[in-house]
């Protein structure tokens, strides 16, 4: 019963992070191929449009602190994340990686450990 009980929550959960992200995800989802996906990684890197949407099962410990590590992100680095939710398309899949690696370059390859560990010093400061 415990088990059916955690399956629903991490369902609802992740149904409302997948709504809220639905609007990026569709913009994206506009490109058949994965050099079209790919092709419009550079277009919205050149023009610092950072989408990083992830795909698969959500698992999170806290997800307050997940959506204010997000807020942090954009806020900071303008970097837009979010969960694309487990259905994903080859383009859609191409644009992440390439977004991903754009990041890394033109940020660091610690990126997003930096930014966690920023966003928990505020995120304590602000409890």
């Amino acid at each position: 019963m415990k088990h059916i009980i955690y399956i629903i929550t991490l369902f609802i959960s992740t149904t409302i992070f997948a709504q809220k992200e639905a609007t990026i995800v569709k913009e994206i989802k506009l490109h058949y191929t994965c050099d079209e996906g790919t092709s419009q990684a550079y277009k919205d890197f050149a023009n610092e449009n950072y989408k990083l949407i992830s795909y698969g099962l959500v698992i999170s410990e806290d997800w307050d602190f997940d959506k204010f590590y997000w807020k942090h992100m954009k806020e900071k680095y303008n970097i837009i994340m979010g969960n694309g939710g487990c259905l994903v398309d080859e383009a859609m899949l191409c644009y992440s990686n390439k977004m991903r690696a754009l990041l890394l370059k033109k940020f660091g390859e610690d990126i997003f450990e930096k930014g966690k560990k920023e966003a928990k010093l505020l995120y304590q400061k602000k409890e």
